[in-house]
């Protein structure tokens, strides 16, 4: 099995390479070092991933991950674009310095959700608007000015963003229950309506009222009840103390917690536990 390696990339100060393919043959079942984003820009065919088998066409978006196999059988005329980026354990960690890994990773993780691979459809003007920004960045890979990887950076950050947000609104509730699912896992992290909209790469306005659209409650009183449902668990089934428990599920300050746990409950933390 033939197996293609990020070090044969053509640009060494770009953490990506993308290429353009058109072609009649059959690319054989093969594997890579890198993760790839393919997307169909016309014509069909049939490709394999990790002995899955698809029907694919012009705004077919697929991400395969590393060390997968893949292959495709094209019937006629095909043409795709290639992004191939370094495996996302080479990334440090999210931080400021390295929001455009940061979204890479997110993206990446949103489409494999749990799997090695994902796929999603660009319609009608969606599809041009993509193809537009694959063509930019195409073009753009290509020069050699001294500011081009800036510009191939901005061109690559919208092209993820658009991607992400069509995970989300295909996954539809699947994806707002990996959300909740985050917030449980995270309670006494930050969660506040500007962490969780960047996190998801959102305006916070359109975030807030979403998810209030998908839950019922503002992010504020989700997060508290989440807080204090775990806060009453721990108050039972542990000797920790009340300040101990207040740190642990997230709470600013001792005097918010008792506030909103007495809110929900009726009674403070101390005569809970009692």
């Amino acid at each position: 099995m033939r197996i293609y390696r990020m070090e044969n990339w053509n640009r060494r100060d770009c953490n990506f390479h993308i290429f353009v393919s058109k072609t009649a043959k059959p690319e054989l079942l093969h594997t890579h070092d890198f993760i790839e984003i393919v997307y169909i820009l016309d014509g069909n065919a049939e490709q394999e991933i990790n002995g899955t088998h698809f029907t694919v066409g012009r705004g077919d978006l697929f991400f395969i991950n590393k060390d997968s196999t893949h292959a495709f059988v094209p019937k006629g005329h095909f043409a795709y674009y290639n992004i191939c980026f370094a495996p996302w354990e080479t990334y440090a960690s999210p931080s400021s310095e390295n929001a455009f890994s940061t979204l890479q990773l997110t993206v990446f993780e949103t489409m494999r959700c749990g799997n090695e691979s994902g796929c999603v459809k660009f319609l009608g003007s969606e599809r041009d608007e993509i193809e537009r920004i694959f063509s930019s960045i195409h073009t753009e890979y290509k020069n050699d000015a001294d500011f081009s990887r800036a510009v191939l950076e901005s061109y690559m950050s919208i092209l993820l963003v658009k991607i992400l947000r069509k995970t989300i609104s295909s996954s539809g509730v699947e994806d707002w229950k990996g959300i909740a699912e985050y917030i449980d896992g995270n309670l006494g992290n930050d969660l506040s309506l500007s962490a969780l909209s960047q996190r998801y790469f959102y305006n916070s306005s359109y975030f807030s009222r979403a998810f209030k659209e998908k839950f019922g409650v503002s992010l504020t009183e989700y997060i508290g009840k989440r807080r204090v449902e775990h806060a009453i668990r721990l108050l039972r089934e542990t000797d920790m103390t009340v300040d101990e428990i207040s740190v642990k599920v997230g709470f600013s300050s001792r005097a918010a917690f008792y506030r909103v746990f007495a809110r929900s409950t009726g009674k403070s933390p101390s005569e809970y536990r009692k």
